[in-house]
């Protein structure tokens, strides 16, 4: 009995470790651009700079979201308008509450941001790494907005097919199952957090205060990342 007590406590104070940590990291760290209403929760897009044509950065698969982009955005807002944004779930963007085809409604996101406030096309999308579908998809979707893409060691477009053919699917499904499930408990639990704290090491080419942010951000992010 003692020890499920222990337990018991264990958990249900890794919990409100948790959650107490993120409601003092939306206190602590604002968001740099503005959170725009796309229909019962808020995604953050952080646009700088004037003049066409309007470049959008999109991020990779990682908890980084529009930081990602921070040192790059700062320069070519010098030179033209340029916005960077979270994806659902991301850093300040509220989790999408609903299940569906993710590459379009991450392309239907971002539309929707840009539009309600009221950035103007023609738009050169600019990805990193697995943002490269994901702006492929936006232009599939919106090519009459889009003047051109650029990828930054994106994958090619049939790569995620060649690799699904090669695994052996039941072994891969129950492996990335089993990870996401660690995940998810290590970030509920503020372990997550514990472990970004212990470590030292900073996220390249970031400032450090953004390097801070990033790590205090990870656990909620890094929830959408595993679901």
């Amino acid at each position: 009995m003692n020890i499920i007590v222990i337990t018991l406590i264990f958990i249900s104070s890794g919990i409100a470790y948790e959650q107490f940590s993120r409601v003092s990291t939306l206190q602590k760290y604002k968001p740099k651009g503005s959170l725009v209403d796309i229909g019962l929760r808020m995604l953050h897009l952080d646009c700088r700079g004037s003049g066409p044509p309007i470049v959008i950065l999109e991020s990779g698969l990682d908890t980084l979201g529009s930081s990602s982009w921070c040192v790059v955005q700062d320069r070519l807002a010098k030179l033209t308008r340029t916005c960077a944004h979270d994806r659902a779930g991301i850093m300040w963007s509220h989790p999408r509450p609903y299940k569906s085809n993710l590459m379009e409604a991450i392309a239907n996101d971002l539309n929707k941001a840009i539009v309600l406030t009221d950035e103007k096309p023609s738009y050169i999308l600019v990805s990193h790494s697995f943002g490269g579908p994901y702006i492929t998809k936006f232009t599939e979707l919106y090519g009459d907005k889009v003047a051109g893409i650029v990828f930054v060691d994106s994958p090619h477009p049939e790569q995620m097919d060649l690799v699904r053919e090669i695994e052996m699917p039941l072994i891969s499904s129950i492996t990335n199952k089993a990870s996401q499930v660690l995940s998810h408990f290590m970030n509920i639990m503020g372990l997550t957090r514990l472990i970004n704290m212990q470590d030292k090491r900073r996220f390249q080419n970031q400032p450090d205060y953004n390097s801070d942010m990033i790590k205090a951000f990870a656990p909620l992010s890094g929830d959408t990342l595993s679901h």
